[in-house]
């Protein structure tokens, strides 16, 4: 069988998840996360628009890269925590 991108979107419309209690309390762990992620991201951005991160090592450069580093390996380890339970 030729697996096509129309083929795949169409099973996974026919995949029901279903809502039981852990379901749910790791969607609302997720939503929650991604919010803090976004504050965290608007509070840092907000500082460098305030010019509070200048400098010669080009500062804003390397909090911008620790910061999406920081942020990839904790949505990393939530999804590997949640495969667990």
């Amino acid at each position: 069988m030729l697996w096509t991108y129309e083929l795949l979107i169409h099973l996974m419309v026919l995949i029901e998840l279903p809502l039981n209690s852990s379901f749910v309390v790791r969607r609302v762990m997720y939503d929650r996360a991604a919010t803090f992620w976004q504050m965290i991201i608007l509070v840092i951005t907000s500082l460098q628009d305030m010019g509070l991160f200048t400098g010669r090592r080009n500062r804003s450069k390397i909090l911008n890269a620790q910061m999406w580093g920081a942020h990839m390996r904790f949505f990393r380890q939530m999804l590997m925590a949640s495969k667990v339970i």
